[in-house]
């Protein structure tokens, strides 16, 4: 249980997961995630435009935003018991082998420009500090 406190601790996890799933969605473009943007470009004989690397917004702070917000919200959702230790276990590495593979995919879709991104941008844990304004990820 989150008691005394420790509640004040969850009440900061789960609000830091809030603004990161927030701030992601508005980076995101939730129709492209969901797949219903490539159904319809199939159903309607489009080619799906390229993806393009996106970095403003949360997005130039941290490069997997929804995936943060996944961790907190694994580690502050609900009392600790030992058989939920098992699911937010599990849950847990999979996000981060699910990050690692989608890593790997932009990397291969998106190339030298998403590896100097990876360079500038952490993972997860953003860094505070406002961006050098003469770096460029161009």
């Amino acid at each position: 249980d989150w008691n005394g406190p420790w509640q004040a601790v969850r009440g900061a996890g789960l609000l830091i997961g809030a603004a990161f799933l927030i701030l992601g969605a508005r980076a995101h473009d939730g129709r492209a995630f969901l797949g219903w943007k490539t159904w319809r470009d199939r159903n309607h004989n489009l080619k799906s435009a390229d993806i393009e690397l996106q970095t403003d917004g949360i997005l130039g702070r941290v490069r997997h935003p929804w995936y943060t917000a996944t961790l907190f919200l694994i580690a502050f959702c609900l009392p600790w018991t030992d058989l939920n230790l098992i699911w937010r276990t599990i849950f847990f590495v999979y996000t981060l082998i699910g990050t690692i593979l989608e890593e790997k995919k932009l990397t291969k879709e998106l190339g030298y420009k998403y590896l100097v991104y990876r360079e500038q941008v952490p993972r997860f844990l953003p860094k505070w500090r406002p961006k050098d304004s003469g770096q460029s990820l161009d």
